[in-house]
């Protein structure tokens, strides 16, 4: 009973405008009857402008913890791996695209893209999206991987999973040296985790960052320019909430480092719970997270510039 909406801002995100749909439920409006989508992500072709909103289809009564290891296009008993796309900067929307059979194996059980953006090279020549997927139906065993497309969005492939400290939902970019970096979600919590690999069909590299602290929380990671070619090449920002056990703190990190430390942080929320947050560049030096305020119930979206990261 999900629908999938979004809302579109033309001002660098000082205001927005009114409710688009993206994908509606239908079915009704009772678990047992309702079909619903969930957990958004988002990337943008450079190249052709088209935007992908790739997002988990559930079909009537079937959840992600309900789902079975079925990859067939037409099944009822698992959620599905879905996109649809816009090429007039999200006013409208296409008929929804299954790739289930693309991304999914019968190794798999319940499958989603993490909600937030993946990643896109800057002439369109890669686009990626982030995957987690639970090893058994109810199951809290994860494993993740990074889907992609080297056509423009018209097929996607599957690359290389990991599974090492059961990392749940993650974000991937491209390094100024080539290296991609994967920040994903801990199973029990506790300390963020990172994975490098030089191709995203090549074997991961896991280490559990003790300098970010996560309860177990969709977090955020982006270049903080990914065409700049001067010494800010190796410039990253992380989001996340500040705290080993609870869902608190919402902060912002900067690493000049390509993620080797992050010795700058500002916080962006002390005074309740907030959950998911996801980064964006506005302009040259100008950022907006958009974040869950859980103390209120609502979402919030916060412009800062890197001037707020004091010393840095």
């Amino acid at each position: 009973m999900i629908d999938v909406i979004c809302k579109r801002s033309t001002d660098g995100g000082l205001t927005w405008g009114s409710q688009i749909t993206i994908s509606a439920h239908t079915g009704g409006s009772t678990a047992t009857t309702a079909n619903g989508s969930g957990d958004v992500c988002l990337v943008t072709d450079p190249s052709t402008g088209r935007i992908f909103a790739h997002y988990l289809y559930s079909p009537a009564n079937v959840g992600f913890a309900q789902s079975d290891n079925t990859t067939s296009t037409s099944s009822t008993t698992t959620v599905h791996p879905c996109y649809r796309y816009s090429d007039d900067d999200g006013v409208t929307w296409s008929a929804q695209v299954d790739i289930i059979g693309s991304v999914k194996t019968s190794s798999m059980y319940g499958i989603f893209a993490a909600s937030g953006h993946g990643w896109a090279a800057n002439d369109g020549s890669l686009l990626a999206i982030p995957f987690s997927y639970i090893t058994s139906m109810g199951g809290s065993t994860s494993v993740i991987f990074i889907a992609y497309s080297t056509d423009h969005g018209a097929t996607w492939q599957r690359g290389s999973t990991t599974g090492t400290n059961n990392p749940g939902e993650n974000h991937v970019v491209k390094l100024s040296d080539g290296t991609y970096l994967i920040s994903a979600r801990p199973g029990s919590g506790g300390s963020r985790l990172f994975f490098t690999s030089s191709t995203l069909t090549g074997t991961w590299t896991g280490t559990i960052r003790t300098d970010l602290p996560d309860p177990s929380c969709n977090n955020d990671l982006i270049r903080v320019d990914p065409n700049d070619t001067s010494i800010r090449k190796d410039w990253l920002l992380t989001s996340g909430v500040s705290s080993t056990a609870s869902r608190t703190n919402l902060t912002v990190w900067l690493s000049k480092d390509n993620g080797a430390t992050w010795p700058y942080a500002w916080q962006v929320y002390n005074v309740g719970d907030a959950a998911y947050s996801t980064l964006v560049r506005i302009a040259p030096d100008s950022y907006g997270i958009f974040w869950e305020d859980t103390t209120q119930g609502i979402m919030q979206f916060t412009r800062f510039d890197l001037s707020v990261f004091k010393g840095a």
